[in-house]
């Protein structure tokens, strides 16, 4: 089953059971899921451009966090994030991505901040579902500890 499948299933879960505002945050990130489907000829979002969409709406609602002072609507965002959150892969953790990187740029003989873009494609390869931007960051942070 898709992430995006996965979305819609748990909507319905959501509906059936009276939980309205998971219902609208699902609603809201499936008809996302939707729409670009739909721009691209598809009839369900591949779990690729998913997982980063959902990526993107957690690090939206963690920065929405930094901003809202009312410990109710902190509380309501906590828990969309983490409901977002439970559709994702398992994310490497931080040791595990930097150990990956260093046996890329060994086994691969990646030797600049150039190479970023490589080393993103081949971990993802490995590891579907990370967040690019993480991966991003971590490479180019590897690169300026040099």
């Amino acid at each position: 089953m898709t992430i995006h499948e996965r979305v819609v299933a748990a909507s319905t879960t959501a509906l059936r059971e009276g939980r309205t505002e998971d219902r609208l945050s699902l609603q809201f990130i499936a008809a996302n899921l939707f729409k670009w489907a739909k721009g691209e000829g598809l009839p369900l979002c591949p779990d690729e451009y998913a997982t980063q969409y959902l990526h993107n709406h957690v690090n939206g609602l963690s920065d929405l966090l930094i901003l809202v002072k009312c410990d109710e609507v902190v509380s309501r965002i906590r828990h969309e994030r983490d409901l977002v959150r439970s559709f994702l892969p398992v994310a490497l953790t931080d040791q595990e991505l930097d150990a990956l990187i260093e046996e890329l740029k060994r086994e691969r003989a990646y030797t600049t901040i150039r190479d970023t873009g490589k080393m993103i494609a081949d971990i993802l390869e490995r590891h579907p579902g990370q967040d690019r931007g993480r991966l991003g960051g971590k490479i180019k942070a590897s690169w300026n500890s040099k």
